[in-house]
């Protein structure tokens, strides 16, 4: 299911270019304008797009279409032996809520939907 773009949060191209959007009522069924860097200057395209970051009106993919960049996450997990791990927001938080047979605390980054 397609969400529409969170025009309050950054945006790039699908394929990793900078974008920002410029204005989000255009007439039309393509409502946001949306500005791309080009990778090798310092000019910017204006492009149309629906509410969804969708250049065409279909639903095949293309690697200009506009979509929300990735957040980043970092988490901290305290390591027992066999499978089990806790995760919490900070270090100090993992090493208060550990238990005494932790084997390790690892600090995780990832991007929202990675490993999906």
């Amino acid at each position: 299911m397609l969400k529409p773009i969170d025009t309050s949060k950054p945006v790039q191209t699908r394929c990793g270019l900078p974008a920002r959007i410029i204005c989000t009522n255009l007439l039309g069924l393509h409502s946001l304008a949306v500005a791309v860097k080009d990778k090798n200057t310092d000019y910017e395209s204006i492009i149309r797009t629906d509410e969804y970051g969708r250049l065409g009106g279909c639903d095949v993919e293309d690697v200009y279409d506009i979509v929300n960049v990735p957040e980043k996450h970092v988490r901290w997990a305290n390591i027992y032996p066999g499978t089990f791990a806790n995760t919490y927001q900070t270090q100090e938080e993992a090493d208060n809520g550990a238990a005494s047979y932790r084997i390790a605390c690892i600090r995780i980054e990832f991007e929202e939907g990675e490993g999906l």
